[in-house]
């Protein structure tokens, strides 16, 4: 889809159905193959159907034009001629920000910079314009925020994960198709793969706490981190922990687990060695989901035993699940995961069969968020420790759940499309 910029699209369904409205600020980001785009200048009423106006985040990790979605001013933009068909349930607004981690503030729990109630923000503005808010939906990719927040206000709350049928999608127009990536290229030869591109502070964590009590070892793992990405290094992340513990010390490293010292000297040292590299790291150019970057690692998942995840966001009660969780089932890899509590349970909803057999997936269950990395970080230092062959028997056991995993993917892609489909005509 070609759009452009300050014009109102319309998306259609081919035949009888609904509509719905398009973004103005770039691509889409999912897939609508099913959906026939119009661009007009009005909604077509008197027909009975629900428009769909649809403004949605989208950008890359250099520049990212939220401004508008977050502070509602985004409804500005709806022309005053449509709000009586907006208040009489002829056109249905939704805010989609769930490209992006977006989410609720949760009471009780550490919330960062990517935190917002937007459904309140979208409420407020939505009555200073004279809008009904109950016509509005905010989609989020927080797959905690429907459960937790859903009727607090008027404002609707959606949550969706997007990325099994983003990946799907990417996978399904790569040269070869869904069968390149079933076929590994070469042997297993190495221990793991851990992929870090936005030095985070939970990843920052993770890699100095494994450089720290691995030692040599710690070269077995073929990891990827910058040494500098969009002005962050790993030395900001350990200021984004520290202050993370000021800020909600009663929710985060409760049991004060932290050696702030050791973790400083551990992250200054590792700093020395950045970058390293695997995959593709120019931003300008390539994103984290893009084709360029498969096709960059493919080679280094399908030599390594396990993947170990650190997801987007792994801190408090949001629940994100994002492509990082997906590259692995991708490319039929065994992982442990640095995420959110409940990640593990919410991927067995979907069908996605976990590595219970051969690691201990109780750090799932594990409230604490530096209780739960530890728990990880110390299995990845006792796999270390195994030979090869002990690596490829664990490997073999769980061969089915990979092929398993592997078509379930792209079946819940179908899925969870078809279930957005039916929740947009419901409407």
């Amino acid at each position: 889809m070609n759009t452009i910029p300050n014009k109102n699209l319309f998306l259609k369904p081919p035949g009888k159905g609904w509509e719905n409205k398009s973004a103005i600020d770039g691509p889409s980001m999912f897939d609508f193959r099913t959906l026939v785009f119009e661009e007009i200048d009005e909604p077509k009423v008197p027909d009975p159907r629900t428009n769909i106006l649809y403004y949605y985040h989208s950008g890359d990790p250099l520049t990212h034009p939220m401004s508008q979605l977050y502070d509602g001013t985004v409804l500005e933009n709806i022309p005053s001629n449509w709000y009586d068909l907006i208040n009489n349930k002829k056109i249905h607004v939704i805010i989609s920000t769930m490209q992006e981690s977006w989410g609720p503030v949760y009471p009780k729990s550490i919330n960062h910079e990517e935190s917002i109630d937007l459904d309140l923000v979208l409420e407020n503005k939505a009555k200073q314009l004279g809008l009904d808010p109950s016509s509005i939906t905010w989609l989020t990719g927080d797959l905690s925020a429907e459960k937790f927040y859903n009727n607090r206000c008027k404002v609707n709350i959606k949550s969706r994960c997007n990325f099994f049928n983003q990946l799907t999608c990417i996978v399904k127009d790569f040269p070869g198709g869904i069968e390149f990536f079933n076929s590994p290229v070469c042997d297993i030869e190495d221990f793991m793969i851990c992929l870090n591109r936005m030095p985070k502070a939970h990843r920052g964590y993770t890699v100095a706490r494994l450089y720290d009590i691995m030692g040599k070892d710690f070269y077995k793992i073929n990891t990827s981190f910058p040494k500098e990405l969009n002005g962050n290094t790993i030395i900001d992340a350990y200021v984004q922990l520290k202050i993370k513990k000021q800020l909600y010390n009663e929710y985060f490293d409760i049991y004060n687990v932290i050696n702030w010292d050791r973790l400083a000297i551990s992250m200054v040292k590792l700093y020395t060695e950045l970058p390293f590299f695997i995959d593709v790291n120019n931003f300008d150019n390539n994103y984290c989901s893009g084709l360029d970057t498969f096709s960059s690692i493919k080679k280094t998942y399908d030599k390594s035993a396990f993947s170990l995840v650190t997801e987007t966001w792994a801190e408090g009660k949001k629940l994100f699940i994002s492509e990082a969780i997906m590259l692995s089932i991708l490319h039929k890899t065994p992982f442990l995961l640095i995420g959110n509590k409940g990640t593990l349970e919410k991927l067995k909803e979907y069908g996605i069969e976990t590595f219970d057999n051969i690691f201990d997936e109780s750090y799932d269950t594990i409230e604490d968020d530096i209780s739960r990395w530890d728990s990880v970080i110390y299995q990845v230092n006792s796999l270390s420790k195994l030979k090869k062959q002990e690596w490829l028997e664990k490997v073999n056991k769980v061969k089915d759940k990979l092929d398993h995993n592997f078509y379930q993917m792209f079946k819940v892609a179908e899925q969870e499309e078809q279930v957005f489909d039916n929740w947009l005509k419901q409407i």
